[in-house]
Parts: structure tokens; sequence; C-alpha cells
């Protein structure tokens, strides 16, 4: 019990008396331990809300321009694909109602078309775009020749079908390329976010390891010198005016310290004077 007790002294005495510490007044000390906390919380809020914004630009890219545009290549696909089964089976059929429904699928496709383009990088986008005038051109060049009443067939099997096919092709490489950068993409933010959050604790755990010490120098050192003001006081009481208040500190405590000393003394000035002139002293 005794061996703990020397320890919890020797642990208060060190912090008490720290050459750095006993420098600083109690409202310094106070101010320090406020001010470490202070800035590096403000650090980590800052630093929190700087990531935020940056995984909150990333995940609005990702939405509003990476997801949008594997939505409309899906339906850029789809359309392709409908047309084509369409158009096998009008040549094959040669009925006005897959006419109709053929040349409705062929109008759509612009309207999807102009809504995409603009999500393309502007190299993919000179690509991309080369592709689609051809097959745009030999598409109008298709459905003439089957509004004339032509034979369109070997048209559509050497010129609008490869032309139509290498479209198809060039939008599936892109969808599956859009979606690998999504994937990445979404690993980045998960990476990040979670690298976020450990700078951010590190720092508010910084800040608070900092200041830890300097409030408990506060707390601890009240408390090591109310103890030996205390003791100073009993001593007093009990005439014993030749002690030592062991406080070496600059702040409150260690200005009381000394005011307390020389109150001892003077009281111990004054009880030596009132023995000198006491009349069993001066006999």
């Amino acid at each position: 019990m005794n061996f703990f007790k020397q320890k919890i002294d020797k642990t208060l005495k060190w912090f008490a008396l720290h050459p750095v510490i006993t420098q600083l007044s109690v409202t310094k000390k106070i101010v320090v331990a406020y001010v470490l906390i202070a800035v590096f919380s403000l650090t980590a809020i800052i630093y929190a809300m700087g990531s935020l914004h940056q995984q909150m630009t990333t995940s609005t890219d990702l939405v509003h321009k990476d997801a949008k545009s594997v939505t409309l290549t899906r339906d850029l696909q789809n359309n392709l694909s409908s047309q084509e089964r369409l158009q096998k089976q009008y040549l094959l059929l040669k009925k006005n109602e897959i006419l109709e429904l053929m040349l409705e699928r062929y109008a759509a496709f612009p309207r999807v078309w102009s809504n995409f383009l603009p999500l393309l990088e502007a190299e993919k986008r000179e690509e991309v775009s080369n592709l689609y005038k051809k097959y745009r051109q030999t598409g109008e060049t298709f459905h003439e020749l089957i509004k004339s009443g032509k034979s369109a067939d070997n048209f559509f099997n050497k010129e609008f079908l490869p032309a139509h096919r290498d479209l198809f092709t060039a939008l599936a490489n892109f969808r599956e390329s859009q979606q690998k950068k999504i994937d990445s993409g979404l690993k980045t933010l998960a990476v990040a976010s979670g690298r976020s959050f450990q700078i951010t604790f590190l720092l508010l755990l910084i800040g608070f390891f900092l200041a830890t010490p300097v409030a408990l120098s506060v707390i601890l050192g009240i408390h090591y010198s109310l103890r030996h003001l205390t003791k100073a006081t009993q001593q007093i009481g009990d005439g014993n005016y030749g002690f030592e208040i062991n406080i070496s500190s600059k702040d409150e405590f260690g200005q009381l310290a000394e005011e307390f000393l020389h109150m001892s003394r003077k009281l111990q000035e004054l009880e030596a004077a009132n023995l000198d002139a006491s009349p069993l002293t001066l006999s």
C-alpha cells in the first residue's frame, strides 16, 4: 500500500514540479490546454471537411457522369439490337408494321445519342462520332432503298450491318471501360473515406494527448500545492514556524507558498519579540 502511495506521490510531484510547467501560471496552463485542443480539433474539422468535399465531388462525377454514361450506353445498345432484329425481320417478311417499328427505333436513336455524346472525353468522342456518322449515312441509304422499292439486302449485309455492328462494338467497349472506372472509383472512394476518418481521429487524439499533460499538471498541481499548503497551515497552528513548503512553481500557488513562508517568518519574529519583552524573560 505504501509502495503505491509513494508512486502516486512521485507522479504528482513530477507533474507539479516539471521545469516547463512550473514556469506557467494556472491561467496560462488552462489557456495552453484549451489552445492545443482547439488547434488540433479545428485542424481535424478542416481536414475532414476538405476530404468530404473531395469525396462528394468524386461521388457526383460517378453518379452524374460515369454511371449516367453507362446507362445511356446500355439504352443505345438495346436500340441497336432492336433495330438489327427488326431490319432482318423486314427483309425476310416485308411487312409494313415491322418497317414502322424499325423506322421508329432508328428515329429514337439520335435523341439518346445527343445526351450520351457530351459525357465522353474529347478523344473518345471523336472516335465514336465517326462511327455514328457512318452508321447514320448507311442507314439513310438503306431506308431510301426500301422506300424506293429496290432490293436492300446486299447493301444491308455489306454496308449498313457492318457499320451498325462497329458502332455497337465501340459502345460495348466503352461501357465495359466505364464500368471498370466506376468500380475503381468506388474502391478509391472507400479507401479515401477510411483514410480520412483515421487521420481526423488521429488529429483529435494528438490534440487530446498533448492537452492532457497540461490539464493533468493543473489538476495535480492544485492537488499537490493544496496538500503542502494544508500541512503548512497545520505547522503554523502548532507553532512551528521553521517549516519549508516544497512548492517551486511560478504560478498562483507558488506565490501563495511564498506568502505563507513570509507570514511564518513574521510570526516567528513576532513571537521572539514577545518572548524578549516578557517579564519572565527579563527577570
